[in-house]
């Protein structure tokens, strides 16, 4: 069974969801999080992984934003 990694979502600091991500190259989820319900003004945004015995590294390579304008 391959691991799973668990992740949490924080905007503004409140917790908007847990994923889990399974690592398989097959199987694995590449968007980590979405919300296209954000109001258009600064985030801050927190990607907290909470497994300690699966291992292996997450690596956050892009983010996009959108807007309304």
């Amino acid at each position: 069974k391959p691991p799973i990694a668990v992740t949490e979502v924080y905007i503004d600091g409140q917790l908007t969801e847990t994923d889990r991500l399974p690592m398989h190259f097959q199987g694995r989820r590449h968007e980590i999080a979405w919300n296209y319900q954000l109001q258009e003004k600064e985030h801050k945004i927190l990607l907290k992984r909470t497994d300690s015995e699966t291992g292996g590294t997450c690596y956050l390579q892009e983010m996009l934003i959108y807007a309304g304008k």
